[in-house]
């Protein structure tokens, strides 16, 4: 099953892809105005994370804490691949699309679906 979860931040849509595996689950984050892969995390449902972040990015702050939080949330290993961008952004953009991704994280997490 894959489902998607949209949000807008300063112009620009952040999306969750969340695909069910036989185990586990895989989600893909992207957004801004150049998706990439800045950062995969890897979770157990103990809320171990391994973090591979490509450098000069700094996405593995966000893979991290979505890929932590849903394998507490769902019990089950949580793969995250993330990458978000906005050109010329300052302190306050950050902290608004680290806001952004928090309450888009919430509706993940309680499965009420965007799309």
């Amino acid at each position: 099953m894959k489902r998607r979860w949209r949000i807008t931040c300063l112009g620009q849509p952040i999306q969750a892809w969340v695909v069910a595996l036989d185990e586990g689950y895989d989600v893909a984050l992207y957004g801004g105005c150049c998706t990439h892969v800045g950062a995969v995390s890897l979770a157990q449902p103990d809320g171990r994370v391994e973090l591979l972040e490509r450098a000069g990015h700094r996405d593995g702050v966000i893979a991290r804490h979505w890929a932590s939080s849903l394998a507490v949330a769902w019990r089950a290993p949580v793969c995250v691949r993330c990458g978000i961008h906005y050109d010329g952004i300052d302190k306050r953009g950050i902290e608004r699309i680290v806001a952004a991704c928090a309450a888009l994280l919430e509706e993940v997490e309680k499965g009420d679906e965007s799309e």
